[in-house]
């Protein structure tokens, strides 16, 4: 991963780990599973995605059995575009429909963001992604994912 990688990831770790504190809930940095099976050195920030966990002080259901489902936001970052992108409110899952087969989302553009870092650093100023999730949580709600 290139340092202005390292420095985004850690970034958004940090914003995404201050909102779920103040909110009293849970979140988990991960892979996609699209790209576990790549070695870990090979892996760019594109594949990884935070898990803003709401409830329960953050805490999944019991994944042994097949019929629980997750509800949690799903953050990612393409430094590329450069775009967060935080999927959210996706209750159709396990309702086969046509609405089951699209992506409900937000992308935040962070070039603003990037703007305002008066120390030009390659990511926005402090509070600037917690400000927008914090926003984003409050309008829509958390997916609906099933196990089965």
């Amino acid at each position: 991963m290139r340092p202005e990688e390292e420095a985004l990831m850690a970034y958004i770790e940090q914003e995404v780990g201050a909102l779920c504190n103040a909110r009293g809930w849970g979140h988990q940095l991960r892979r996609m599973w699209s790209v576990r099976a790549k070695p870990l050195a090979e892996s760019p920030l594109e594949d990884y995605e935070w898990k803003l966990l709401p409830g329960e002080a953050g805490r999944l259901p019991d994944t042994t059995r097949d019929d629980v489902e997750g509800t949690y936001y799903v953050l990612r970052c393409n430094p590329e575009s450069p775009v967060f992108t935080l999927q959210h409110d996706t209750f159709q899952a396990g309702n086969p429909s046509p609405i089951w087969e699209r992506s409900h989302y937000t992308d935040i553009s962070y070039l603003t963001g990037l703007e305002a870092n008066k120390d030009r650093k390659p990511v926005p100023p402090v509070g600037w992604l917690y400000s927008h999730l914090a926003d984003l949580t409050q309008t829509y709600k958390p997916n609906v994912f099933s196990y089965t």
